[in-house]
């Protein structure tokens, strides 16, 4: 259960909040999605930092939507297969 249509490569700009460091106002799509299996709460999500390219992990109120998918990222995904998912200690699910 993913928040209101947030979805994976979706482009976003973290905000300018202290807490990213060098990755606030810096602009990425959505790599990964932390959510509970039982409840379906969202923990936060994975967004990779182009100009820094790295996967930072944030929470929603951390960046604002942009209203478009990252097209080369998702096709470049859809190419190198399926996703994995783990649970919080890391084994494979």
């Amino acid at each position: 259960m993913v928040e209101a249509g947030i979805g994976f490569f979706e482009v976003v700009r973290l905000k300018d909040d202290p807490a990213l460091e060098e990755a606030a106002g810096l602009t990425g799509h959505i790599i990964g999605i932390s959510q509970d299996e039982e409840t379906g709460t969202i923990h936060g999500y994975g967004v990779w930092v182009y100009d820094l390219e790295q996967v930072w992990s944030v929470e929603i109120d951390q960046f604002d939507r942009l209203g478009h998918v990252d097209e080369i990222a998702k096709g470049e995904h859809a190419r190198r297969g399926p996703a994995i998912r783990v649970s919080r200690e890391g084994d494979l699910l």
